[in-house]
């Protein structure tokens, strides 16, 4: 009996303590690894656009959907991309949203938009070291 209490009162600690946890809407990762925590989707809307969609907190949001556009350009074998679009739309609680951004692979640093994708990764990486924990 008495083993039996302790059992049931240290599931029901466990479970209180895992409940204490808050998301990590801010860690960089895809939102298919996510589960309900954030992250991004991407997709190719043509051959020379994509979409990209961050969701997070709003001032971690935008710059990680910048970091993953760089990724998807740099497997692409390009330098960087324009942002044709970028919005953002908050969730209903006011503390997550969701940055959507529209890129155009690139290789001409000299258009107005262009935007390199590995100074982009670095600046990202080095002024917030806690999105990649």
């Amino acid at each position: 009996m008495v083993i039996t209490v302790r059992i049931v009162a240290t599931g029901a600690l466990m479970f209180l303590l895992s409940a204490c946890g808050t998301p990590n809407y801010g860690a960089y990762h895809s939102s298919a690894l996510a589960d309900f925590t954030g992250g991004y989707t991407d997709k190719q809307l043509s051959n020379t656009e994509w979409e990209v969609l961050y969701s997070g907190e709003p001032d971690k949001s935008y710059k990680l959907a910048l970091y993953r556009a760089a990724e998807i350009v740099l497997s692409h074998d390009f330098y960087g991309f324009e942002l044709t679009s970028v919005g953002y739309e908050p969730s209903d609680n006011n503390r997550t949203g969701e940055t959507t951004i529209v890129i155009v692979p690139s290789n001409h640093s000299d258009a107005i938009n262009f935007q390199g994708a590995m100074r982009i990764q670095r600046e990202i990486k080095d002024m917030n070291p806690e999105f990649f924990r």
